[in-house]
């Protein structure tokens, strides 16, 4: 699997690279510390977006909504800290096919990033999805 890392924590992106790459055996194809160089840098042949949605410049809500722009088929999981569910049902509307919160992302990435590849939707049980 391809994946394209964004997220303006250098160290948070380090360490999903190593646990993307080793423990899943996925590859880094591209990464971005905010939404602005993502769009800059994202070259649409990617399996998933793993997205961050609060960074400086361009947040991740934005920088989805100006790619879907682009093309359609993008397929983003949003990685956040934020359980808001508001502000967590703001990802269905702009398109993001899942999310997984930072303080989960090793137990609950591997099941989303499955369920977005196979075409499904993974959000926590608390975001309804109607």
């Amino acid at each position: 699997m391809n994946i394209f890392l964004v997220d303006d924590n250098k160290q948070f992106r380090d360490a999903m690279k190593v646990y993307l790459n080793q423990a899943l055996r996925h590859n880094i194809v591209g990464e971005a510390e905010n939404g602005l160089e993502f769009l800059q840098r994202y070259e649409y042949k990617n399996d998933i977006i793993l997205m961050d949605l609060n960074m400086p410049e361009l947040d991740g809500y934005a920088a989805i909504k100006q790619a879907f722009i682009r093309d359609t088929r993008i397929r983003a999981i949003a990685v956040t800290m934020f359980k808001d569910n508001a502000y967590l049902k703001k990802l269905i509307e702009m398109g993001f096919k899942g999310c997984v919160y930072k303080s989960e992302v090793f137990k609950k990435l591997p099941i989303a990033l499955n369920e977005v590849l196979k075409g499904n939707l993974y959000f926590p049980e608390e975001i309804s999805l109607e």
